[in-house]
Order: C-alpha cells, then sequence, then structure tokens
C-alpha cells in the first residue's frame, strides 16, 4: 500500500506549530520557575533572622546577673508558665549622660506565649496577668526571668515586654526582639527613644538577651 500523501505545505505547518508550542510551553515553565524562585526570596526576606547560640561573653554577663540580689531579680513567669523561656538582663541608665540609676524601681508586665494580656482589669494591660516589680542594683542592672510573649491581635511579629520607669518623662518604655519584629514596627523602634530592640541568642533551651534601658529626663520637675 502506498504512503499516504500529506497536503502541500502541511508538514512545514505542523514543524511550525510544534515548535511553536515547544517555545509556549519552555516560556511557561521559565516563568513558573522564576515565580517560584522569587517566592522562595520573598519568603527567605520576611523569615526572622536566625537566633544564635549564646557567645562566652554574653554567658559570663548572664552567670553576672544570676548572681544579683533577689530584689534585683524578678520571676515575672514561673517556670511551669508555657513558652519558650527567656532571660532579659538589663541596666537602667540616664540616655543623656549614660550614668546607671541604682535602686530604683522598675514595673513590668507583657502578654503570655499566645498573646493574650489576660488583664484584671479589662483593657488595662498594665494588669496582664504576667507583671510584676524589680529593683535596680547599685550599678543599674537587672534581670527579668519570663517567657517570649507571643504577638498581640492580629499583627504578626510585635512581640514586646512593657516597662514602666516612674520619675522618667515619658515613664512607659518597651523591649522589642529583633527576631520576631516586623519591618514596619522595627523602623519606629529603631526611631523611637520608648523601644530597645534585643538581639537574641541561645543558651540551650532559653532565649536570652542583654540590653541598657536608657530613660529620659529623668527626676525632671515638671513645671
Amino acid at each position: 500500500m502506498g504512503a499516504v500523501g500529506l497536503p502541500s505545505g502541511s508538514l512545514t505547518s505542523i514543524n511550525e506549530r510544534m515548535g511553536h508550542d515547544t517555545g509556549l510551553s519552555r516560556s511557561s515553565t521559565l516563568r513558573r520557575g522564576l515565580l517560584v524562585a522569587v517566592s522562595l526570596l520573598c519568603a527567605a526576606c520576611s523569615r526572622p533572622p536566625a537566633v544564635s547560640v549564646a557567645d562566652d561573653a554574653t554567658v559570663a554577663l548572664l552567670t553576672q546577673y544570676e548572681g544579683l540580689q533577689p530584689a534585683s531579680r524578678l520571676q515575672l513567669a514561673r517556670e511551669t508558665e508555657p513558652g519558650e523561656r527567656l532571660i532579659v538582663m538589663g541596666r537602667l541608665i540616664r540616655a543623656e549622660t549614660g550614668e546607671p540609676i541604682p535602686f530604683h524601681p522598675i514595673v513590668a508586665y507583657q502578654a503570655d506565649a499566645t498573646g493574650s494580656y489576660d488583664e484584671a482589669v479589662a483593657g488595662l494591660e498594665s494588669t496582664a496577668r504576667l507583671n510584676g516589680a524589680v529593683e535596680t542594683d547599685s550599678i543599674g542592672r537587672f534581670l527579668l526571668s519570663t517567657v517570649l510573649p507571643g504577638d498581640y491581635g492580629s499583627t504578626a511579629n510585635n512581640r514586646h515586654i512593657h516597662t514602666t520607669v516612674a520619675g522618667a518623662r515619658p515613664e512607659a518604655y518597651d523591649f522589642y526582639f529583633r527576631q520576631y519584629i516586623n519591618a514596619g514596627l522595627l523602623r519606629w523602634a529603631e526611631g523611637s527613644r520608648q523601644a530597645v530592640v534585643l538581639d537574641l541568642a541561645r543558651r540551650g533551651a532559653t532565649l536570652i538577651a542583654a540590653a541598657d534601658l536608657p530613660v529620659t529626663r529623668f527626676g525632671a520637675v515638671e513645671r
């Protein structure tokens, strides 16, 4: 039986269509690959920085702070409190001079690991279940032992610990965490006199951080 003939130009037309379809397929594959790469890059950009292992200097500092007198160590959350354990080593100083402020009370309060304040007085965060007071030592040092607070409300990466320093102007100051703060809030915090951004490190199962808490116009008399 003889070969079936194709109309003139049909083979060229088929080859052109096949080439066109292959080109479309290759283009679609490239676009999908590009979208995947961009998505992965965006995810990497938005992912919080990893928490590094605490270096020897930080561990040595922690040993010093753990030796503070009981009045200068506040257990804001009991050991049985659900969540990731966190220790904040702070030093209360005058923002204008860097001079430490000794033997002065600091009130601290925060949300729990789920982001709930569970206030004793509804709507008043300072009555949060996790709250307490600590007194700085002779060189302004204090230690907070707690859990990493959860995100509050509907905004992601806004975890923080509130502090109130009587005698400062203003009295309210917050600790934020570089590994758990969104970009917009970080910009605000780094430009605010009422916010301190902590760099977290890890020692075993515990997160630790150390920073000065600079307060403005301490002891200033209102006129």
